[in-house]
């Protein structure tokens, strides 16, 4: 009968350390949208939050000890396409009371950050995002990038976050080129937040790679094109840089966030937005004023407002609105002249 005792207690510890669980999620946005006067009339995906499936895991190793996984997909739910399976995401981990690590392809620290100190989480209006992410793996002459296109995932990438310190957090990624000669991706963060203030900075270096336009040297770049391959098309030339620092806070009926952002690209560039969200009895008005430093001492500023109104916990209904005092960056469109553009949208987001 002792044996037995025994048998079953060593049973029920071994099926309590083997407890796990997985979860499938995600959500699907879709919007009809004109991005400017003269552009057709577009069903856009992911204007209030990204169209995603995820599956993730948890499993209990006893004394506090976890290992988790996580698998991310972004589609188009206009066309139904995905680059490939986890594009968002696809890591495995362990957590416990020395904090978080992470291994495979995950979020960039540096814009995981960001997504905290801007109205809206950097949505809206497609194309009306003026912060530069700066951490793109190309670089196309001409082309400053946004804030959501490149650099928002990094492949290879082993990240270790914290725990909370009371209030204050950090977290370091380090990602491999895993090309011979090229430099490797590095971002570390640090945020405070306690009770309705945050604050955060954060750094990151990236290696980058130039696509030139059909073998054409692009001279506009001083002291570059000399590295420049021409019978490849393309060059590593060197790190991108980036800084930024936030502010937010909570006041109840408001809450203001503030991110000033430091892109060392060829140049020097700043970024600034200030944005505010405010809860209503049916959902939520945000709005956001963004600008950014461009070539020849130029700058764009971006103007967006958008409101959420929600059904449910999980549905909501919601409608975009965005105009710039300058045409956007482009491979063809290189800022000559100024031009005003305004956009609207509106959409719908169900999560599951």
């Amino acid at each position: 009968m002792k044996k037995t005792v025994i048998a079953l207690a060593t049973l029920l510890a071994s099926a309590a350390y083997a407890q796990s669980s997985v979860t499938f999620s995600g959500a699907v946005d879709l919007s009809v949208e004109k991005s400017g006067s003269g552009e057709p009339v577009k069903l856009e995906s992911g204007r209030s939050s990204n169209t995603f499936f995820r599956i993730a895991g948890v499993e209990d190793l006893g004394g506090g000890l976890k290992a988790n996984f996580f698998i991310q997909t972004v589609v188009s739910a206009d066309t139904g396409f995905s680059s490939s399976v986890g594009n968002d995401g696809s890591f495995v981990g362990l957590s416990g009371g020395f904090g978080a690590l992470t291994i495979g392809k995950s979020l960039n620290p540096i814009f995981l950050q960001a997504l905290a100190y801007t109205a809206n989480n950097t949505k809206g209006v497609s194309g009306f995002a003026t912060l530069g992410d700066g951490m793109g793996d190309t670089v196309v002459p001409g082309d400053k990038g946004t804030l959501n296109n490149g650099g928002v995932t990094v492949n290879n990438q082993i990240t270790y976050s914290t725990p909370n310190f009371s209030g204050l957090s950090a977290t370091v990624g380090y990602a491999p080129s895993e090309v011979k000669g090229q430099k490797n991706h590095q971002a570390v963060t640090l945020q405070y937040a306690n009770g309705p203030l945050m604050v955060a900075v954060g750094h990151a270096t990236r290696p980058r790679t130039l696509i030139l336009n059909n073998g054409a040297l692009p001279g506009v770049i001083p002291g570059v094109a000399e590295n420049l391959n021409a019978a490849t098309g393309a060059t590593n030339v060197g790190n991108k840089l980036m800084t930024q620092v936030g502010l937010a806070y909570d006041f109840g009926v408001a809450r203001a966030t503030l991110l000033f952002q430091k892109d060392r690209n060829y140049a020097d560039s700043n970024a600034y937005s200030l944005g505010v969200t405010v809860p209503v009895s049916t959902g939520s008005i945000w709005a956001s004023f963004d600008t950014r430093e461009l070539a020849n001492d130029e700058s764009v500023k971006v103007l967006q407002l958008g409101y959420k109104h929600f059904l449910s916990k999980r549905t909501h209904l919601y409608a975009n609105f965005g105009t710039r005092d300058k045409s956007w960056f482009t491979p063809t469109n290189t800022m000559s002249t100024d031009k005003r553009v305004t956009g609207y949208g509106f959409g719908m987001n169900h999560t599951f």
